[in-house]
């Protein structure tokens, strides 16, 4: 059975993340750790404050004496990890957290053992403080638990037996038309947007710049305002749950609106809806009130307690007053939550207690937004615990990166949703059509190789330049919208490892050449007027982009404030004016690893606006991979006004 094949991969992949993470943490030392983007050192605690559930969040930022940023690059919200101090035992159990904000000043922390006096009392030392990335269990414990449950039920609702591929979907209404609320939306979207409504399953296919967010806020207003439905929408990251959340805020009431997830996880710009704050701002918010007073007061003793006795006292009385802040809580988190209109979560904290607890919800709709990267267990979370759900609508491009696995072999989580139900009801798929971001001529390599040739570029965009862009000076390099630079090898090929001393212990490719030549384009632009915050520059290894930033932090001719380098995972879901590559595979053996993967390459020529400029060996990457053939044979005949082939000095 389906559930039980996932279950096995969960658990496989579980072992395999987890059995990774360990075997760094142990043969490696904290120095290389950081190196390698697993630690983040020097830190000390600049303010402890209470949160919802009575937890603490501690923020760090750098020990004084040592440097004024922190290089925390490699460590995102959401991420579970260890704290300790040089006098901590290395056999002691961990004080862990996780990661609820991450600044180039700062990194806040949501303490997992708040109730525990000795936790903070352990590292609170006045000693500098390191903290180590450590892997998830929590999101795969909750994929298990889902998988497991769902493998006993004793039966299935409707939608559960769609989704599961043993019975068809139906239609649920009968529209002769919808009349949009957006009245910019294009023929393709509104025609997703009526079969969403429509049908009790549907999924958004939305290439890049497509508008699929706008077409996912559009079928929202539509249940909410037209239907008067309670919608739950999901995404697999905070970002991406976010990202939604601020299209959907000018909308809808923002009382009618929750976003579930702690606010220090959640944007500033879409803060007002976050679960805290509403529960604090309802009429039931004064019975917490004076809890969290009290509790603060506790705080501020704590911050000038001088020995570890005091401390360990006022963590004492903190544990009392966090279990009844708790218990105040949940009576104004059940009224709050039967108010929404529209809950918005990611796919792991649709399981969360705040909501499975809360008996008196009714969702009609699960939309699940960037179902192509996420997990199918994952989407199974929102499916199980709110089984009344009458429709479903997933959003999401298969043709871009799925999510990443550390297990090598072949896997049944390699197959998304998306992936499997467009192939068992064909008729649930709607593509858009028109795109809002590319130049015509670099959307339409893209559109040929991935959808079939159906892509259009909307005519705000289709012709549009770099040198249209005002300050910008009028010359080949900003008159044309794809550029490739054929290195053929020689200077520029490959090379394994580092050269330089970080620590990386990875088997990570970079190409000097490469970098080099990137570096000299960007000053190019750069000098012709072109904003730094307007580029953006993609490599497909941690290698390469670490040397690029290297190049980029060390050359002085120009200030690249606001200039981002990142992988292409990084970049997904971006969008540039420019946006520069560096292929960095060039090798007698035409390998190029894990580029063969097309919706890499389709992900990185899909983020730039006006100008595409890709550095790569041609005839590694053409000999490795049929799409690079085809991608550099496109190139070459194509017409040479829009399209410049170019071959280094």
């Amino acid at each position: 059975m389906l559930f039980d094949k996932l279950l096995k991969a969960v658990d496989n992949e579980r072992i395999a993340d987890i059995a990774e993470n360990e075997a760094l943490l142990k043969s490696l030392t904290l120095k290389q750790l950081a190196a390698n983007g697993l630690a983040v050192l020097n830190l000390s605690i600049n303010n402890i404050r209470s949160v919802l559930g009575g937890k603490l969040e501690l923020q760090l930022s750098c020990f004084p004496g040592t440097f004024k940023n922190l290089d925390s690059s490699y460590i995102s919200v959401g991420d579970i990890v260890k704290i300790q101090n040089s006098n901590t035992d290395p056999d002691s159990m961990p004080i862990t957290a996780v990661v609820s904000k991450v600044s180039s000043s700062s990194v806040s922390l949501i303490l997992d053992r708040a109730d525990d006096p000795a936790a903070l009392t352990a590292v609170d030392n006045g000693a500098p403080l390191s903290i180590v990335k450590l892997a998830n269990s929590t999101t795969y414990k909750r994929m298990e638990q889902t998988l497991t449950t769902l493998s006993k039920l004793p039966s299935q609702s409707h939608l559960q037996q769609v989704v599961l591929g043993t019975a068809p979907p139906i239609q649920l209404l009968d529209l002769k038309q919808v009349t949009p609320f957006n009245i910019t939306i294009n023929n393709s979207q509104l025609d997703a947007v009526k079969h969403s409504i429509q049908s009790e399953l549907s999924v958004i296919h939305g290439p890049p710049g497509t508008g699929k967010t706008n077409t996912v806020v559009e079928v929202i207003r539509q249940l909410v305002l037209n239907h008067n439905e309670s919608v739950l929408v999901c995404a697999p990251s905070n970002v991406a749950a976010d990202t939604l959340l601020e299209r959907i805020n000018p909308h809808l009431p923002v009382s009618s609106i929750v976003r579930i997830g702690h606010p220090a996880r959640v944007l500033d710009s879409v803060l007002c809806h976050s679960l805290d704050i509403a529960t604090q701002s309802s009429d039931g918010g004064m019975l917490v009130k004076d809890i969290r007073n009290e509790i603060q007061q506790q705080l501020a003793k704590l911050k000038k307690a001088r020995y570890s006795r005091e401390r360990k006292s006022i963590y004492s009385e903190l544990s009392i007053l966090r279990k009844e802040l708790r218990q105040r809580e949940a009576t104004v988190v059940q009224s709050v939550l039967k108010s929404a209109k529209v809950i918005v979560s990611t796919l792991h904290t649709s399981g969360s207690r705040a909501l499975v607890n809360c008996k008196e919800i009714k969702i009609d709709t699960i939309i699940i937004d960037e179902v192509s990267q996420s997990l199918e267990p994952q989407c199974w979370i929102p499916l199980l615990n709110f089984p009344t759900a009458k429709r479903l609508v997933l959003a999401g491009d298969n043709k871009q990166l799925p999510p990443t696995l550390h297990i090598k072999e072949k896997s049944i989580l390699a197959q998304t949703l998306f992936d499997r139900l467009a192939k068992l009801h064909k008729s649930i798929l709607r593509m858009l059509l028109i795109q809002y971001r590319m130049n015509r001529t670099i959307m339409e390599f893209p559109s040929n190789e991935f959808y079939g040739g159906n892509l259009q570029a909307d005519k705000s965009v289709a012709l549009h330049l770099l040198r249209d862009l005002p300050g910008v000076q009028d010359d080949i390099s900003t008159a044309t919208p794809v550029r490739l630079i054929d290195t053929q090898g020689g200077y520029y090929n490959e090379c394994e490892g580092l050269a330089w001393d970080t620590g990386l212990t990875n088997e990570s490719k970079w190409n000097y050449g490469e970098a080099q030549l990137a570096l000299e384009e960007v000053i190019k632009l750069v000098h012709l007027g072109v904003s730094p915050s307007d580029i953006g520059i993609i490599a497909p290894y941690s290698a390469q982009v670490q040397l690029l930033k290297k190049l980029f932090d060390e050359d002085e001719r120009i200030d690249i404030s606001g200039l981002e380098i990142s992988t292409v995972d990084g970049f997904q879901g971006r969008e540039k004016e420019v946006i520069v590559i560096s292929m960095t595979r060039s090798n007698k053996e035409s390998e190029v690893g894990f580029l063969s993967d097309s919706r890499r390459l389709n992900v990185s020529i899909t983020r730039a606006r006006r100008l595409l400029l890709v550095i790569g060996d041609h005839e590694t990457l053409a000999n490795g991979d049929k799409v690079f053939k085809n991608w550099t044979e496109w190139a070459a005949n194509s017409d040479s006004s829009v399209v410049e082939l170019e071959y280094p000095v």
